[in-house]
């Protein structure tokens, strides 16, 4: 067995010992995926660790406040991931953790940077998003103005592509 082989098959360890998500009310429930990132990590498997985090990060650890942990555990898969996709919603989730973090400006390069590779995917429901939370960043500096432009634009493409939710969001905001 080589070192990644073997970290490979503890994160297949971990990965068969989770409880079902409807169980999952504390980071102590998420101890297996938590243990399975960073043996993926360490297997430089590090498109399988971005796709374990994305089924944690947003509505989990973050609702719960690790919004910290979450901004280091991504930080870990930045300049690694294979997939654009993937790399498109790194970048957005470390946003969204340095914006929860009061690092406002920070938050708006990582957005900045997400909306690029969205547009580059052609990713119209992303390129929503990540306008979206841009129109809240500049809202919460006080430039209104720019914010109310990031929101228009994001509307739009709501409406071309039919997210009645997004299109909920954008009004609202």
């Amino acid at each position: 067995y080589t070192a990644r082989a073997l970290e490979l098959r503890a994160a297949e360890y971990y990965a068969e010992t989770r409880q079902p998500q409807d169980q999952w009310k504390t980071i102590d429930d998420l101890s297996p995926q938590l243990a399975e990132f960073e043996h993926r990590v360490r297997a430089e498997d590090y498109d399988g660790a971005g796709r374990l985090l994305g089924e944690i990060d947003f509505d989990y650890l973050q609702l719960w406040g690790y919004a910290l942990r979450v901004l280091e555990m991504r930080e870990k898969l930045t300049g690694h991931l294979t997939s654009r996709t993937l790399e498109m919603w790194n970048w957005g989730y470390i946003g969204m953790c340095r914006y929860q973090t009061g690092q406002v400006r920070r938050a708006i390069e990582c957005y900045e940077h997400a909306l690029e590779l969205a547009r580059a995917d052609r990713d119209r429901q992303a390129e929503g998003v990540w306008l979206g939370n841009l129109g809240n960043a500049y809202s919460d500096l006080g430039e209104t103005r720019k914010a109310i432009e990031y929101y228009e634009r994001a509307l739009a493409i709501a409406r071309e592509i039919g997210d009645r939710r997004g299109e909920s969001n954008h009004l609202c905001n």
